[in-house]
C-alpha cells in the first residue's frame, strides 16, 4: 500500500514539475508540413528556404545590449500567401503579408526589446520560398 502512495506522490509531483515549467513559454509553437526545408536559428540570425511549406514556424532572435535595434529581413516567395509577424513584448503584430511573386527587403528600426519572437504562417501550400531575418545595433 506504501508503494501505491509512493508511486502518485512521484506522479503527481512529476505533473506539477511540467506544468510549472510550462509557465514561462510563448505559446509559440511551430507545425508545418514542408519539402526540401531547411532552417537555421542563431541568436541574431534566423533563415528558412523551402521548395513546398505549409503552417507555422517560429524563430526567436535576441539583441546585443544598445539602445537603438533593428530587424533586417529578406523575403521571396514565388506561389502562395504568408503572413509574417513579430513579437517583441508578448503582443503579435503583423510584419508583413506576401503573396505569390513577392520580394520584400526591409528593416524594421527603433526597436528596445532585447528579444524577439518570428511567426511565419501560411495560408495554404507555398512553393519555392526564401525569408531570412537578422538583428543588428544601430
Amino acid at each position: 500500500m506504501k508503494k501505491i502512495r509512493f508511486r502518485a506522490l512521484a506522479a503527481l509531483l512529476l505533473v506539477c514539475c511540467l506544468f510549472l515549467a510550462g509557465c514561462g513559454s510563448t505559446g509559440y509553437t511551430s507545425s508545418y508540413n514542408a519539402v526540401g526545408f531547411v532552417h537555421n536559428n542563431t541568436d541574431s540570425k534566423a533563415d528558412m528556404s523551402f521548395a513546398e511549406f505549409q503552417g507555422t514556424k517560429v524563430f526567436e532572435l535576441k539583441f546585443a545590449e544598445s539602445f537603438s535595434k533593428s530587424l533586417i529581413y529578406s523575403l521571396r516567395l514565388e506561389t502562395g500567401n504568408a503572413t509574417i509577424y513579430y513579437d517583441t513584448d508578448g503582443t503579435k503584430q503583423e510584419l508583413v503579408k506576401l503573396s505569390s511573386g513577392d520580394r520584400i527587403d526591409d528593416k524594421l528600426k527603433d526597436l528596445t526589446c532585447e528579444s524577439m519572437y518570428i511567426i511565419v504562417e501560411t495560408d495554404g501550400k507555398c512553393l519555392n520560398g526564401n525569408f531570412s531575418f537578422e538583428t543588428k545595433v544601430l
